[in-house]
């Protein structure tokens, strides 16, 4: 327990020094409002710590928050945790991100044998008998609860895009919060979101709420660019004043040559 305090406590004393919410509406004000950037973010698994660590160097460079750069944030699965985290206030009327990327990237290192917890002896062989899900959800909804308890779309300080797959349907559904502030959909919470988007088939069961049940928004999107390029045409922006930033989690690239001497030497 000590040790865990000591390291929340440097965490705390090496988070960057960004600048407060007035400079950030100066900086603004400065600036082209027309523009419309969107940070995308893949899905990815654990590998998601690898764009929370670029985007910490982007908020220590410029020492703005994520939220004052982009107007839009949007991400699939591990992506989403990203996306939210770093557009949620602390309360409904608070203009700062309650966390930074770097506090992001202390999620992963601290937290990721959380998300995946393993099911137990008796329920590992009840999934081999009615082919259930491998994994227990109650590590993710704690960690989701901790993070974001009481947290809603329609609060975020930026347009937030998050898709997931509607299990009985089979198609592509976007939690937006363009449409929890229009009245198109009741305000959904982020606990919810989060784990209907990170609800990987075969690895969990399908997230239920609202009447209606989800899996991992990566079945179908992986990227979301082209979900998050589309809302921004709706909102009415146009083509040409849209930028996008969209990060990958990196992929294993198998190396042809690296096969056993003697199939490599029967291809030449």
């Amino acid at each position: 327990m000590e040790q865990q305090r000591l390291d929340e406590e440097r965490i705390l004393l090496e988070r960057p020094k960004l600048i407060t919410a007035s400079q950030t509406n100066e900086i603004r004000r400065t600036h082209d409002r027309s523009l419309y950037n969107i940070l995308s973010i893949d899905g990815g698994g654990f590998r998601g710590v690898m764009p929370a660590i670029w985007l910490t160097a982007i908020e220590r460079g410029t020492r703005r928050h994520c939220s004052s750069i982009f107007q839009m944030l949007a991400g699939t699965s591990t992506g989403a945790i990203i996306a939210c985290g770093l557009s949620m206030p602390p309360a409904a009327n608070n203009t700062e991100p309650i966390y930074t990327a770097r506090d992001i990237v202390y999620l992963y290192n601290r937290h990721a044998s959380d998300i995946f917890v393993p099911a137990t002896r008796r329920r590992l062989i009840y999934r081999w008998c009615t082919q259930s899900s491998r994994y227990s959800r109650i590590g993710r909804e704690l960690l989701f609860k901790k993070y974001f308890e009481g947290a809603l779309i329609c609060n975020s300080l930026t347009d937030v895009v998050v898709p997931a797959v509607q299990a009985d349907h089979t198609r592509t559904y976007l939690f937006t919060r363009y449409d929890s502030r229009t009245g198109n959909i009741r305000p959904a919470s982020i606990v919810d979101i989060l784990m209907s988007t990170t609800a990987a088939p075969t690895y969990f069961r399908p997230h239920a709420f609202d009447y209606s049940a989800y899996v991992d928004g990566g079945v179908q999107m992986n990227n979301p660019t082209i979900a998050a390029y589309s809302e921004a045409l709706r909102y009415g922006c146009r083509s040409e004043d849209i930028f996008v930033l969209s990060l990958g989690t990196g992929d294993y690239v198998h190396d042809p040559l690296r096969w056993p001497t003697a199939s490599r030497n029967c291809c030449f």
